[in-house]
């Protein structure tokens, strides 16, 4: 009997390990920016979407700054804040933007100070308790909901179709797919679909990235079927 969606996204929470390579190997964890959506296709429609000419803008969760470089030449002041220095010191130069090494749901900024709060592969690898406190924090840092012209929190997150997803075996062609709680709980609307692409140099660089990342089971797949190019798609919503 075919395993529901949720059941999936279960076993890959189980098997996957983010958090760990974000922490302990941001080398690896970089080869993996690099390869995902290298164009920054998803961002420039992020960037026109969200239309961020000349506003204030804060970036959480930044890491080596993928989001960060296509974005902020584009606003008026860019900010960017991560919490961990390993990515910090992978990322290279940001400029213009500001960056500082901070947790996004503690930030010492003043009431309304920003315009537009934007992340990428942000809000699903926290605990929800710690997502809760970062969105309230980010209510603090804008405007009052009355002020303002349209959303103002807009994210990234991997959509539920692609090559990529197979991978992971989490396709969900029915629904909103990883993004459902930021939809159901979070009040979060999908904007677009960007479809784009994952692009490592070589099959051994993908196997070894992917497979670390993702998991045996990812692994065994890549083992089965060597590839150094995967279909991407990524969501854009807003709230």
């Amino acid at each position: 009997m075919a395993r529901s969606f949720t059941e999936r996204a279960k076993a890959a929470r189980q098997l996957e390990r983010w958090t760990q390579v974000y922490r302990d190997q941001p080398e690896l964890f970089r080869s993996f920016e690099r390869a995902e959506d290298p164009q920054g296709l998803a961002a420039q429609v992020l960037a026109q979407r969200s239309e961020l000419g000349g506003k204030r803008v804060l970036e959480i969760g930044c890491g080596t700054g993928w989001l960060t470089r296509h974005v902020a030449p584009q606003a008026g002041l860019h900010v960017a804040v991560e919490p961990s220095a390993e990515m910090l010191g992978n990322g290279g130069d940001l400029s213009p933007a500001h960056v500082l090494r901070a947790r996004g749901e503690r930030l010492r900024f003043q009431d309304g100070s920003f315009d537009r709060i934007v992340m990428s592969w942000v809000l699903l690898d926290l605990r929800p308790p710690v997502r809760n406190r970062l969105l309230q924090e980010c209510e603090r840092l804008l405007p009052p909901q009355a002020q303002r012209s349209g959303p103002a929190i807009w994210v990234i997150e991997n959509a539920g179709t692609g090559e990529f997803q197979a991978l992971r075996d989490l396709v969900d062609g029915e629904g909103h797919g990883e993004v459902t709680p930021l939809v159901e709980q979070h009040g979060f609307t999908p904007v677009e679909t960007v479809p784009t692409w994952m692009r490592f140099p070589d099959e051994a660089e993908a196997r070894l990235v992917l497979g670390t990342i993702l998991g045996v089971e990812a692994a065994a797949r890549l083992d089965a079927q060597p590839r150094a190019s995967l279909e991407l798609d990524l969501c854009v919503l807003a709230r």
